[in-house]
C-alpha cells in the first residue's frame, strides 16, 4: 500500500512537471499546453508530437483528424 501511494505521488509530481513545462515556446498561436493521459495503471506508453489546433482547446491526445 505504501508503495501505491508513493507511486501515486511520484505520478502526480511529474504530471505536474509536465503540464508547467514551456520548453515548446515560441512564435505560436497558443501558449504551450502539454497534453497528457495517462493512468499508475498504464503498462504502455504512446507519444506523440505536435498536437493539432483542436488537441489544443479539448486536452484530449489523439483528437485531431
Amino acid at each position: 500500500m505504501t508503495q501505491t501511494v508513493r507511486s501515486e505521488a511520484a505520478l502526480e509530481a511529474l504530471l505536474s512537471d509536465i503540464r508547467a513545462c514551456r520548453a515548446c515556446g515560441g512564435d505560436f498561436a497558443h501558449e504551450p499546453r502539454p497534453v497528457v493521459q495517462v493512468s499508475s495503471e498504464t503498462r504502455l506508453l504512446i507519444c506523440g508530437q505536435a498536437p493539432g489546433r483542436r488537441v489544443q482547446e479539448s486536452g484530449l491526445p489523439f483528437d485531431d483528424a
